[in-house]
């Protein structure tokens, strides 16, 4: 029971409000999730860009060598003016490499905000 009072207090002292400009972000990250170049893609990059981000990247999860070359053909055909970058996932998973992308970017920045946006 202790512990949990403990738990409790200490996530009351996180939520209190700081002084406002405390509040405000350094600068923001937004992140686009590939695994196709389709319309929602684009969308999806447009819209990024449309929030006006100090950076933005376009990330695709290697799982497939073969997929990840056509998607980077396909990237460099296109004339896409965003850099892909390919996240290297050696198990095939997703979700843990672009959460550890995002919290090298955070760790980096902590007063920063990474917004990520997942295409189609």
């Amino acid at each position: 029971m202790r512990a949990i009072h403990r738990h409790y207090t200490h996530v009351r002292e996180e939520l209190q409000p700081d002084e406002e400009s405390e509040l405000l972000p350094s600068r923001v990250h937004a992140i686009v999730l590939v695994s196709t170049l389709h319309k929602p893609s684009q969308r999806a990059i447009a819209f990024a860009r449309a929030t006006r981000p100090d950076t933005l990247s376009a990330i695709t999860v290697n799982v497939d060598d073969a997929d990840t070359r056509e998607l980077q053909n396909q990237w460099e055909q296109r004339g896409m003016k965003l850099p892909l970058k390919v996240i290297e996932s050696p198990y095939r998973e997703i979700t843990r490499p672009v959460v550890q992308y995002v919290k090298n970017i955070r760790r980096g920045s902590p007063r920063d905000i990474t917004t990520q946006r997942r295409s189609g």
